[in-house]
């Protein structure tokens, strides 16, 4: 999986600013604590694209056969008021990288600050940058040292968002982590603070 993540930084490195791009969530929480690693998210920042970069990532979309994920309620949100697309795998063709899942996140931030505003638990704002440098958040640090999955509550979450974190992903996360208990956390104020460089 760690070769596959290397691989895919490789070929984004090839027409990208290392700026544009992270790993981010659970890639990055899992091999720090030695789980099972599901799939790798990769989170750009479409903004940033020149116009040269924008037509190398389409055509690389299109030589992985990935598409735009529209029906997917659980990331159709607002951070902010900056829209988000998500691509993948259509259901007819399962697309990966050496058998590895690949998704793309495409937000109009920078991806850590992204993470940060956007991502439900704490211990999924983590992100590797393609230097190799991890970034956390405070909240992510917390719950990695108080064995914690602190549900972030934020004000515009919707209530579909809200049964996605509690019956869907939720589980997932205590199936990798049984012995840490379930915190939920209303109090997030509002960031435009990057996450910071942590290992």
């Amino acid at each position: 999986m760690v070769e596959a993540a290397t691989d895919l930084v490789g070929e984004l490195g090839s027409f990208l600013s290392d700026h544009n791009f992270v790993i981010g969530g659970g890639f990055t929480r899992d091999i720090r604590n030695h789980k099972p690693i599901k799939d790798i998210d990769i989170i750009m920042n479409m903004k940033m694209f020149s116009f040269g970069e924008g037509r190398a990532f389409d055509a690389w979309l299109k030589s992985r056969q990935m598409l735009l994920l529209s029906g997917d309620k659980a990331y159709n949100s607002q951070s902010k008021g900056n829209n988000f697309k998500v691509y993948g795998p259509s259901p007819e063709q399962k697309v990966s990288s050496k058998d590895v899942e690949v998704q793309i996140i495409a937000c109009q931030v920078p991806p850590l600050l992204f993470i940060e505003q956007t991502f439900d638990y704490g211990l999924c704002q983590v992100a590797t940058l393609p230097s190799g440098d991890v970034y956390a958040s405070d909240q992510y640090m917390m719950d990695e040292e108080n064995k914690t999955l602190t549900l972030m509550v934020r004000e515009s979450i919707t209530p579909y968002q809200l049964g996605y974190a509690l019956k869907d992903h939720l589980p997932r996360l205590q199936k990798k982590f049984p012995t840490h208990k379930l915190v939920v956390s209303t109090d997030i104020a509002p960031t435009d603070v990057e996450m910071a460089r942590r290992f």
